[in-house]
């Protein structure tokens, strides 16, 4: 898996176990601990990427 899809794939499901809410979806991402794995994709992704992840994943249609 490369960087995006490991960012996608952990904001996903945060996204779904936060009950579909993207503050706290951001919050947890922020607060808690995270894979080795996510911590390295969010360094080695730039913002507007992260930023369009988001977005897709909050706006799913």
């Amino acid at each position: 898996m490369n960087n995006e899809e490991i960012y996608r794939t952990t904001v996903e499901k945060v996204f779904d176990d936060q009950c579909q809410s993207l503050e706290k979806t951001i919050t947890y991402l922020s607060n808690h601990k995270m894979t080795a794995a996510f911590r390295q994709a969010r360094r080695n992704l730039d913002d507007r990427t992260k930023n369009d992840i988001l977005r897709d994943v909050s706006y799913p249609f």
